[in-house]
């Protein structure tokens, strides 16, 4: 008999992704059972069950799947895989600063390029600029306003100000420095366009 963990044993390494970002995102509210996959995938389930059986099928329970809320030490955070794609998907060294302070701000270059500022779990921001300094500065204080999580939100308040006197660890900022302005956008839209990757913020 079909049941939810043979549909995601189906499932690609992408696939899997996805839905623990639906998961993640949806929390309560998201029901794999009335999801249009796996309806689709329980339906020719049960022609093949059909065709090699005529034996009624018994009613089956309906499966919960329970999402701890735990953190997982070997979930990987989203600016790990965020900086895999790049490396597998743009021939362009990428800088990654984890644990985000205001000297790393400064230390910003005064160039163009694409950049991401990711907490733990979600892409926050995605922009390309021809100023990265100004534009990440910029960035931050757009998160800061949009930002629900109000811990995130003073310290990233406090970084802008100056006023942050240790880093702030689950922020982190991602970026390639690049003058064509052409290829910032292509690159851009290549990442926003996986849904991993999509900014939650804008």
């Amino acid at each position: 008999m079909a049941t939810v963990e043979n549909y995601l044993s189906t499932f690609t390494e992408h696939q899997s992704l996805v839905q623990s970002i639906a998961v993640q995102m949806l929390g309560s509210s998201y029901n794999i059972i009335k999801s249009n996959g796996y309806q689709k995938w329980l339906n020719s389930q049960k022609t093949k069950d059909c065709d090699e059986s005529n034996v009624p099928e018994e009613k089956e329970a309906k499966t919960i799947i329970k999402v701890k809320k735990a953190r997982n030490p070997r979930v990987k955070s989203i600016y790990k895989k965020l900086l895999e794609f790049l490396e597998a998907s743009v021939e362009v060294d990428c800088v990654c600063l984890k644990g985000v302070e205001r000297s790393d701000i400064s230390s910003l270059p005064n160039i163009g390029g694409v950049y991401w500022i990711t907490n733990e779990k979600d892409v926050l921001f995605l922009g390309t600029t021809s100023d990265l300094r100004k534009n990440v500065m910029l960035a931050l204080k757009s998160i800061s306003k949009k930002c629900s999580d109000e811990n995130l939100k003073t310290s990233i308040t406090e970084l802008i100000a100056g006023k942050c006197s240790i880093p702030v660890e689950t922020l982190c900022i991602v970026y390639l420095e690049m003058e064509d302005a052409k290829k910032r956008i292509r690159i851009k839209n290549k990442v926003k366009n996986e849904a991993a990757f999509s900014p939650v913020l804008e």
